[in-house]
């Protein structure tokens, strides 16, 4: 493949593609983020990271600490790791707590992953126009634009975890210990966030021992683990605040997260769960008409299209630094469908980066070396690019926050008193407010014996009570018999309010 030498900003062309991406990632993200309904991963860890910006200390009063797996959660959280709540605490300062903030945050982050995505491409390609595709391609996938618009902690890790490749690789030639040590540092980081981490600590040593295994020692060995060392440290501290709290809540949130435990299904899991589900070909999103939904799978033949491409040519798969790139890849895949067992779609940001540079690099190929399929190959990538701009369009058009999430909150403001108790997702608080009468308890009160005045029902606690006839006996019985005494006085069909019909 041809390169492309000299400061690719002298290229008018590449200035305009720059620009043009950054403006449409910019306003999908924005007009997603403002369309979504909020969902409970992001106010759980928002509500600490808000406790922690203005108590000082991490909590999540929402939770009842009735529950045992939520034992002493208004002192500290343990159930998740700190990092994002402890950066979003310091974001929360500097711009003020909202939603629309929390997901800011999210946006920024993967525009982080996108710099860090180009510079790794650039690298392992030494073409500036090819590391500009396939940054294109990744800040317009619908999976990738979902996740900028989302609070959760997936975009910090993949964002710092991108940064640590790019960062080994741009500095290893120059100052090998800094870029070792550097590249942990940021692995580090994105550790103490997520245990999904772990995959960037496997893919950086990969790198590290495929260039420069001659080169290591065990002084910059010891160097590169005193981030981990430091921070190991920091959460141990905070770990002997309380250990039997937090045996309780790590317990209660860390069943079937390892896939090795069963790998058969966690292969199937992978291709049913993680792929068909979220692209459409098998039952996943409420309230999507399935044929629409499906439309999203041209984007997985495009990313299978794209992997099997360069597995296939050999004059791709020979260069050494595609080469690299599909072992990084295969790196991630292993880890995700045998190790990690949740199989949500959310960590699809860690995967597609990979799948959509290698679409690049195929694209590219096709374009410079078979002219006769210029025009097929435009078609093509235009056709996936449509998929995802559009799912995220039709996603906004939908507006679920302004159609179900917002009327559902007015309701309840309407007529809840300050002193009623409602139990409601953790998402609720965002339009509600974080107030003392709100409750996320999925037990219904079977813990604490709480009968509040209403009960908002969506798909997180309508989920959970269908779930609680298999896994919990206990708290259908409970929740079977506490509804005979509520009825439903608002319903939009994505949410039903239930109040208490009776004194008791």
């Amino acid at each position: 493949m041809s390169n492309i030498r000299g400061l690719p900003w002298r290229s008018p062309v590449f200035v305009a593609a720059l620009l043009a991406g950054i403006l449409a990632y910019t306003a999908l993200a924005v007009a997603l983020a403002r369309a979504r309904k909020p969902w409970n991963d992001e106010a759980m860890s928002a509500s600490a990271g808000y406790s922690l910006a203005t108590r000082g200390y991490l909590a999540n009063p929402l939770f009842d600490e009735n529950d045992p797996a939520m034992r002493g959660i208004h002192r500290h959280v343990y159930y998740i790791l700190p990092g994002q709540m402890i950066i979003m605490a310091l974001w929360y300062r500097i711009v003020g707590f909202s939603l629309f903030t929390t997901r800011v945050l999210s946006m920024l982050w993967t525009a982080i992953l996108f710099c860090a995505l180009y510079r790794l491409v650039r690298i392992l390609s030494s073409n500036a126009m090819l590391a500009l595709l396939a940054t294109a391609l990744t800040a317009l996938d619908y999976q990738i634009v979902s996740a900028a618009s989302f609070g959760r902690y997936d975009t910090m890790v993949a964002a710092l975890g991108f940064s640590a490749y790019a960062l080994f690789l741009s500095l290893r030639e120059r100052k090998f210990t800094l870029a070792v040590v550097g590249a942990n540092t940021l692995v580090a980081a994105a550790a103490f966030t997520h245990p999904n981490a772990v995959v960037y600590f496997l893919g950086l040593w990969f790198l590290i021992l495929f260039y420069d295994w001659r080169r290591i020692r065990v002084t910059q060995v010891a160097l590169a683990a005193l981030p981990y060392l430091i921070g190991g440290a920091a959460l141990g501290w905070y770990i002997l605040q309380d250990i039997p709290d937090f045996k309780a809540q790590i317990l209660g949130n860390t069943g079937h997260r390892v896939g090795l435990f069963h790998p058969v299904q966690s292969i199937i899991d992978e291709i049913q769960v993680r792929y068909m589900a979220a692209y459409g070909l098998a039952s996943y999103l409420p309230g999507h008409a399935p044929p629409f939904v499906r439309v999203k799978a041209i984007a997985l033949l495009g990313y299978l299209a794209g992997v099997a491409g360069c597995l296939l040519t050999p004059s791709i798969r020979e260069q050494a630094g595609f080469r690299v790139l599909l072992m990084l890849t295969g790196v991630h895949f292993l880890f995700f469908t045998l190790y990690e067992g949740m199989k949500f779609n959310y960590y699809l940001v860690h995967m597609l980066p990979f799948y959509l540079s290698l679409l690049a690099v195929f694209v590219y190929y096709l374009w410079s070396r078979r002219p006769v399929l210029k025009l097929a190959v435009a078609g093509g990538v235009a056709v996936i690019v449509a998929v995802g701009v559009g799912g995220a369009l039709m996603r906004v058009h939908v507006n679920d926050m302004g159609n179900a999430y917002d009327p559902a909150v007015a309701f309840v403001k309407q007529h809840a008193g300050p002193n009623d108790l409602i139990f409601a997702s953790s998402s609720f608080g965002f339009g509600y407010g974080f107030r003392p009468n709100l409750v996320d308890d999925i037990s219904f009160g079977l813990f604490s014996g709480w009968r509040p005045r209403f009960i908002v029902m969506e798909e997180i606690y309508e989920g959970n009570a269908q779930l609680s006839q298999i896994n919990a006996p206990a708290v259908d019985a409970h929740y079977r018999k506490l509804m005979a005494d509520y009825r439903v006085v608002y319903n939009n069909g994505s949410y039903k309010v239930l109040e208490r019909s009776t004194a008791n």
